[in-house]
């Protein structure tokens, strides 16, 4: 009789029954992220999140005032797999996890109706690295490397199929590769060793405006990105 005459009551009073568990389930893959935003301009900023016993860590990109258009991954972690999952991710650590790792995003959308993208780099740690003796710790290497274009120069008008892009990569122990990307899609292959350069062909493309990156990852899986802005006119 109660719930025939008040629906409405009893659905709220058993979802707030269930929230308490719905959060004990978000808490059983304990994480924590600090996620600054993000402003869809070409920026790129860096996350850092913690891990608690190797465990997989959910975290979402969506901000409120971001309309959300999609996410790809840039440079893949090390030692872990990232699934992406609509507008967030789900980071899960391998067995072989050494307790840092990183990897980088590229997230679409807009805000306040202007479209735009914004790369995220992640860097992962795990608790029990934080516990680790002085020693220990002041061996991780957690210095990412530094990457610069080197051509196409900013600004540039670029035609024809094969377009020369090149980076200058430099790390403190040792660079892994560079690896180039246009929209958060590989060209070519990751370039192991200097002169780290690849051939575009930018004649599979529309004419317009485009920004490409140049991301190095060194030995450790700390990653940096670079970027020019370019306009391709082929016709």
């Amino acid at each position: 009789m109660l719930i025939a005459r008040f629906p409405r009551l009893i659905a709220f009073l058993i979802i707030l029954g269930l929230w308490p568990l719905s959060g004990s389930a978000a808490n059983a893959q304990t994480c924590h992220v600090a996620a600054p935003r993000y402003s869809l301009q070409d920026d790129i900023v860096t996350w850092s999140m913690t891990i608690d016993n190797g465990r997989s860590c959910i975290r979402g990109l969506r901000f409120a005032n971001v309309q959300f258009g999609g996410l790809k991954l840039v440079s893949p972690p090390q030692f872990g797999e990232v699934v992406l999952q609509g507008a967030g991710f789900v980071y899960s650590p391998k067995a072989d996890f050494h307790g840092r790792d990183a990897f980088s995003l590229l997230v679409t959308g807009a805000i306040n109706g202007k479209p735009g993208s914004s790369t995220i780099q992640v860097t992962v740690s795990d608790n029990s690295s934080r516990s680790a003796s002085p020693d220990t710790t002041s061996s991780a290497d957690i210095i990412p490397p530094s990457v610069a274009f080197t051509a196409p120069s900013e600004g540039a008008t670029i035609f024809g199929p094969d377009v020369v892009l090149a980076a200058t990569a430099s790390d403190d122990v040792a660079v892994a590769n560079v690896q180039f990307f246009l929209a958060g899609e590989r060209i070519g292959s990751a370039v192991t060793l200097p002169p780290y350069a690849t051939a575009w062909d930018s004649t599979t493309v529309a004419d317009g405006s485009y920004t490409l990156h140049a991301v190095a990852q060194d030995t450790s899986g700390n990653s940096a990105s670079s970027w020019v802005h370019v306009t391709v006119k082929n016709k």
